[in-house]
């Protein structure tokens, strides 16, 4: 079987002496999730931010998730930018939410949804999405 995420491995395994960065900023809309298969390769970071499904793009926060070899200096060295510890707090709260993350996200994906069905009676054509947002031509 061919999966949704084969481009990622292949990557992944034709350098393997790379880090391989996957940005998943808008994971929770999409129908598939990368982060279980990138966990698996030893040379995938895969970020995430809280801005998007979590609507905390004021705090510019958001996480990293691989291999503790590669998390580990990431650590050590710390980010550009500190994140102060009440957007800290508040970001650790957020992802406790998960029922009304759950809620935020099936509500835009289905504007998206009725969205694109505007668009295509209007006569405009757009692209499927697998985020928050609809690419009209």
């Amino acid at each position: 079987m061919v999966s949704r995420f084969d481009d990622l491995v292949r990557l992944a395994h034709a350098a393997p002496h790379a880090l391989v960065l996957f940005d998943a900023a808008y994971a929770e809309f999409a129908d598939d999730d990368v982060t279980d298969v990138a966990l698996r390769l030893s040379n995938v970071v895969v970020v995430r931010t809280l801005s998007k499904a979590y609507g905390l793009a004021g705090l510019r926060i958001g996480y990293a998730l691989g291999p503790p070899a590669v998390i580990a200096p990431l650590r050590a060295a710390g980010g550009p930018y500190p994140v102060a510890a009440p957007s800290v707090r508040l970001a650790l709260a957020r992802l406790r939410q998960t029922e009304e993350v759950r809620a935020f996200v099936a509500t835009v994906r289905a504007e998206v949804a009725v969205l694109r069905d505007v668009l295509t009676r209007a006569g405009v054509a757009s692209v499927a999405s697998q985020a928050n947002f609809v690419l009209a031509r």
